[in-house]
């Protein structure tokens, strides 16, 4: 597993004092032709609100202290970095796939537009690239700019693509996939998007979205504190460290993902079986 969501471009923004209210434009103005002596009609823009609110991540280990004592290693570094990777991980498949519920951030999943969101067709290649077309012109439609385009999906879809071949045994999107990029936009997989959907238990997502209208509100980067002989609770007691022996390690940060074009910048192709 590996994140993807942040090295796709998704803007990291600050968030004072654990909120972020930003405006957003709901409805254009208009303009029209009139002819000599005719009255201009007024027309009047509309905006809305996109409010955040940090959301609390964190992850606890507490290590013995004879093993930091008598390891060979540095036992607490290795459990840093762990802690590191595993909090990475976390958020970003908040990032892709929260709904918002107790106490996460709305991932990508929940803020598309429900128009967006569509099943996929079927496994025939006229089947897979009418999807891939249909993410893409979901959003053009909607006057999104792809600025910062992409795709996000498992391995296995990506398996799946690269073995495609058309009637005359030609690979039809492996030679571009290996350069990076898919129907001319860059890609990325990652084992946090499912592949256990559906009714079948076999079904996985492929995301396109425009990356630049994606925030990452932040009201603390990660913090990493250390508490020897710190007291935690073990999910049913609470635990001194110091009786124990044992030293406390925590990772902890504070943030909210958004959309600021409301979901329109984002597509979602859902009932993907390609490569099982």
């Amino acid at each position: 597993a590996k994140p993807v969501v942040r090295s796709m471009g998704a803007m990291s923004i600050p968030m004072i004092r654990g909120s972020l209210t930003m405006p957003f434009q709901s409805a254009a103005a208009t303009a029209a032709y009139v002819g000599e002596l005719q009255n201009i009609s007024q027309s009047q823009p509309s905006f809305g609100q996109l409010t955040l609110s940090a959301k609390k991540l964190v992850s606890l280990v507490p290590i013995s202290n004879d093993l930091i004592k008598d390891s060979s290693s540095n036992v607490d570094q290795i459990v840093r970095n762990d802690l590191v990777a595993t909090m990475a991980l976390r958020e970003d498949i908040a990032f892709i796939r929260g709904n918002g519920a107790n106490n996460t951030p709305k991932g990508m999943r929940h803020w598309a537009l429900p128009a967006n969101v569509f099943a996929a067709t079927g496994v025939t290649l006229n089947d897979i690239t009418n999807d891939l077309f249909t993410a893409m012109t979901n959003l053009e439609n909607l006057n999104v700019p792809l600025s910062n385009a992409g795709w996000i999906f498992p391995p296995r879809t990506k398996s799946g693509l690269m073995r495609i071949r058309d009637l005359n045994g030609n690979f039809v999107f492996r030679d571009e996939m290996l350069r990076g990029t898919l129907m001319g936009f860059r890609y990325q997989t990652t084992t946090q998007i499912p592949t256990n959907l559906g009714g079948g238990a076999n079904e996985a997502e492929i995301y396109f979205a425009d990356y630049s209208s994606l925030m990452i509100a932040e009201s603390s980067g990660l913090e990493i504190s250390i508490y020897e002989g710190g007291a935690f609770n073990d999910g049913a007691n609470v635990v001194s460290g110091i009786s124990t022996d044992q030293t406390i390690i925590r990772a902890l940060s504070r943030h909210d993902f958004g959309a600021r074009q409301r979901g329109q910048e984002i597509s979602v192709i859902t009932g993907v079986t390609y490569g099982v």
